[in-house]
């Protein structure tokens, strides 16, 4: 399993693997969104996600994962836990890199 992206969840706790095929991943995408507790030392949950990411990012407090997808200039929160998308914003200009602040901007 090739892995694109990878999030470690502040706790130490979870770790999150981007992975996709080699079409995708000679693109520097990923499909395939894979959870691990590293506590248990077993994979607790995957989804694949509904459009290929290029990056990935964790919230510091470790509730929300978050995705860009150039392909429709969107910025995704997947739940790798359930399979589903829990929000999907759209952006202006194709999405770089991700990033998520510590403190919440006003």
């Amino acid at each position: 399993m090739p892995i694109s992206a990878a999030a470690l969840a502040p706790s130490g706790r979870f770790l999150y693997v981007g992975t996709g095929d080699d079409e995708l991943r000679g693109v520097s995408r990923f499909d395939r969104l894979i959870a691990y507790d590293l506590a248990q030392g077993h994979h607790v949950g995957e989804c694949q996600l509904d459009e290929p990411f290029s990056h990935l990012a964790i919230s510091p407090d470790g509730r929300y994962l978050v995705g860009s997808a150039p392909g429709t200039r969107t910025l995704n929160v997947p739940n790798a836990s359930t399979d589903t998308t829990e929000a999907s914003l759209p952006l202006i200009g194709t999405p770089r890199f991700v990033t998520v602040p510590s403190e919440t901007v006003n």
